[in-house]
């Protein structure tokens, strides 16, 4: 099995990745911009805005979406600084509805967080440091990550052949697990559709 690409080494200790089965703009606008635009330099944009800090009084975080795959699109978000908004377990939802399935996966320092939505629903989630799932995932999705290799409860360790991945990597892996997607560097190169949500 190749290893996933490491997210913590592309974007430190503070992103969210979210994919859903949507176009760009639907996505973008299920999550909260109101007006999405093309940003051909966003990562640019919002690496800078990383370094700058907003400090206004009414603070604003930048999503990022491009297509990853014919009919999936990957949101991007850097800045967790008022939540990481594909985490809500509403705004996931939405991005689920009418049969769709759609995965977060999230690092904020200490945590490494898979969340899954199926149908309009949030329905199960995956620790990534401690193995702990919940929640109650289709028969297709526990079976999907059943067969990663990742810990099933807190006693299990991973399997040999993935003992030695990051929790970044395992996140990765049960997002492809999910959606059947495999993330790789190039899904995070310009250009993007992206905007601002307050």
């Amino acid at each position: 099995m190749t290893a996933p690409i490491d997210l913590t080494r592309k974007f430190g200790e503070g992103w969210c990745v979210t994919l859903a089965r949507l176009p760009a703009d639907d996505a973008l606008r299920h999550m909260g911009v109101e007006g999405p635009t093309d940003m051909p330099d966003g990562l640019a944009q919002a690496t800078h805005r990383l370094t700058t800090r907003n400090n206004s009084d009414e603070p604003s975080v930048l999503l990022l979406a491009r297509e990853a795959a014919p009919g999936w699109t990957l949101v991007l978000e850097l800045e967790g600084t008022i939540g990481w908004i594909g985490m809500d377990p509403d705004v996931l939802g939405d991005l689920s509805a009418d049969g769709g399935t759609a995965c977060t996966i999230m690092r904020d320092p200490n945590q490494f967080v898979a969340m899954f939505a199926e149908d309009g629903h949030t329905t199960a989630g995956l620790d990534a440091v401690t193995g702990r799932r919940w929640g109650t995932p289709s028969d297709q999705l526990a079976a999907a990550l059943a067969g990663t290799g990742l810990p099933e409860n807190d006693d299990d360790e991973p399997a040999d052949e993935i003992a030695h991945w990051s929790f970044s990597q395992y996140t990765v892996l049960a997002l492809h697990a999910a959606t059947g997607i495999q993330l790789h560097d190039e899904m995070f190169h310009n250009p993007w559709r992206g905007g601002s949500v307050h």
